[in-house]
């Protein structure tokens, strides 16, 4: 398992790489990410789940399997 804590500043957005198998691996503060208005998925990209977060504290988990 492995465990990002992001802080992304005000007025500012980031691209988080999360290494994941699938997006459905992935959690933000506990719980598994769906339709948020400041966390959205991108795309999976060479065993990472990609997402835009908007400003604030975030922590992204993931169980990494078959790796």
């Amino acid at each position: 398992k492995i465990t990002m804590n992001i802080s992304v500043p005000v007025g500012s957005t980031a691209t988080v790489f999360v290494p994941a198998g699938k997006k459905e691996d992935v959690t933000e503060n506990g719980e598994k990410i769906k339709k948020k208005a400041d966390v959205q998925f991108v795309r999976i990209e060479n065993d990472y789940a990609v997402y835009k977060a908007g400003s604030g504290d975030f922590i992204f988990e993931s169980e990494i399997t078959g790796r």
